[in-house]
C-alpha cells in the first residue's frame, strides 16, 4: 500500500495518504490525548523520489482504545480533506477505522472510492469488535464504487457477503527494482545473526499474527533432531505473536536455530533474502488465510528463492503447484516438505525458476502501475455516467 501511492505521484499524480499511525508511540500526556495532525509533504518510504502528502491526524487515548475513537473523529478530517481537495478518486485501504466514513463523506461530494481490498478485516485479528467490524465490512463491500481485490478466493467472499460481481476485480500489485543484494552484505548479515556458514537458511517474512502458524513450525522443528541440527529459521516481522514465540524459542531450547530479528526496514529485505533458502508461508488454514494472498510468496519468488506453504485457497488460485510454490497439506508438518525441497536442488532451483518466470510476467510494477491508473480511469467514469 506505500509503493502505489509512491509510484503514482513519480507519474504526475497529487496524491494524499491519510495515515492512522498504528504502533507510533507516544509519551505523557500525549499518550492519552495529541490532537495534532501531523503533515509531510514529501514522504517516500520504499521508492526513492517519490512524493506523497502524508496525512496523520491526531488520536484521543492510548491503544488500543485509541483506533475506536478514530472512527469518529477521523470524519471531519476526512470531509476537510475532500472539501479542500476535491479527489478524482479515492483508494481505499481499511474497514472499521475510517471505511463507512470514507464512503458516507466521499457521498456528499460525488468522489468515487475503489476498494482496494488485501484481507478478510475481521479475521485478520483477535478483537471483541470482530461482529461491529464485520458490519463495516459489508457496508463497505455493497456500497462503495468498486472493489480491487488482490486474489480470487476473497473476490469470492466478497460477492458472498453482499458485493456486486459486476463491481469487482481481481488487480495484482507490483514489485519493482533489483532485489538481489551484494553478496558481501548477505554474508555480514548471517555473521551479525551468528548463523554458521553451513547452516541452510528458512525465512519467514512478515507480520506475526495469530494465523501465522509459526508456533506449528517451532514445535515442529523442535521435534526433528537432524533438522534442527543443519538448519537456522530466520523470522523479521513484528505482531501479537511475538511475545508467544519469543517463549517457545526459550521453551523448546531452539536459540541455536531461531533467530527471531522483530521488524526490519524495506530496503534491508534484498539482504535477508539473499541468505534464505527458501520461504515459507505456514499460515493456518482459516476464512482469513484462505482469502489472503500473502504477499511475502512474491517476494521470496522475486530473489529467486522457492516457497514451501499451506494449501490456501487464494494463493493457490495464483500459484498452482510447482509454479514457484510447493504446498503442504494440512495434516502433514509444512518442514517435511522443506526437507524435501532442501534435499532436491534441481528441484528446488525448477521450482523457483518458473516461480520468478511467472512473476516477471504478472507481478512487476513497470506493467501493473499503468493497469491500476485504467483501473482508476474506468471507475471515475463510471461514477460519472451514474451507473
Amino acid at each position: 500500500m506505500h509503493e502505489l501511492p509512491e509510484l503514482l505521484s513519480l507519474r504526475g499524480h497529487d496524491v494524499d495518504f491519510l495515515d492512522f499511525p498504528e504502533g507510533a508511540p507516544r509519551f505523557g500526556f500525549r499518550r492519552l490525548l495529541d490532537l495534532r495532525t501531523e503533515i509531510a509533504t514529501h514522504t517516500s518510504r520504499t521508492i526513492q523520489g517519490s512524493h506523497v502528502r502524508v496525512i496523520t491526524p491526531g488520536r484521543v487515548l492510548a491503544p488500543p482504545i485509541d483506533r475506536l475513537v478514530a472512527s469518529l473523529t477521523l470524519i471531519p478530517c476526512l470531509f476537510g480533506l475532500m472539501k479542500a481537495k476535491r479527489y478524482d478518486i479515492i483508494v481505499l485501504y481499511a474497514v472499521p477505522t475510517n471505511g463507512w466514513q470514507t464512503i458516507l463523506v466521499a457521498r456528499l461530494f460525488g468522489t468515487p472510492v475503489l476498494y482496494r481490498g488485501l484481507d478478510v478485516s475481521h479475521e485478520i485479528r483477535k478483537s471483541t469488535f470482530r461482529r461491529l467490524i464485520k458490519v463495516a465490512e459489508r457496508f463497505v463491500y455493497r456500497h462503495c464504487t468498486w472493489l480491487s481485490l488482490n486474489n480470487k478466493a476473497l473476490l469470492n467472499y466478497c460477492v458472498d457477503t453482499g458485493a456486486r460481481r459486476d463491481r469487482c476485480s481481481v488487480d495484482f500489485a507490483g514489485v519493482g527494482g533489483d532485489w538481489n543484494a551484494p553478496r558481501n552484505s548477505a554474508m555480514e548479515l548471517r555473521s551479525q545473526l551468528s548463523i554458521a556458514p553451513e547452516r541452510r537458511i528458512i525465512y519467514y517474512l512478515g507480520s506475526l499474527f495469530a494465523f501465522s502458524g509459526l508456533p506449528r513450525v517451532l514445535n515442529d522443528l523442535a521435534r526433528n533432531a537432524q533438522l534442527r541440527s543443519t538448519v537456522s529459521v530466520v523470522i523479521t516481522g513484528d505482531g501479537e505473536l511475538m511475545d508467544e514465540l519469543t517463549k517457545l524459542v526459550k521453551e523448546l531450547n531452539l536459540q541455536d536455530c531461531v533467530r527471531l530479528v522483530g521488524r526490519i526496514r524495506f530496503d534491508q529485505i534484498p539482504a535477508y533474502l539473499a541468505i534464505a533458502e527458501i520461504g515459507i508461508v505456514p499460515f493456518e488454514q482459516g476464512l482469513v488465510s484462505h482469502a489472503a494472498f500473502p504477499w511475502k510468496a512474491v517476494q521470496y519468488l522475486v530473489a529467486g528463492i522457492p516457497v514451501v506453504a499451506t494449501q490456501l485457497k487464494g494463493l493457490q488460485s495464483v500459484f498452482p503447484e510447482g509454479i514457484g510454490v510447493t504446498y503442504a497439506a494440512a495434516q502433514r508438518p509444512l518442514l517435511n516438505r522443506v526437507e524435501e525441497l532442501l534435499a532436491d536442488r534441481g528441484l528446488a532451483d525448477s521450482i523457483a525458476r518458473r516461480g520468478l518466470d511467472f512473476v516477471d510476467r504478472n507481478f512487476r510494477w513497470k506493467h501493473n502501475v499503468g493497469k491500476f491508473e485504467d483501473r482508476f480511469k474506468s471507475v471515475i467514469r463510471l461514477s460519472q455516467v451514474g451507473a
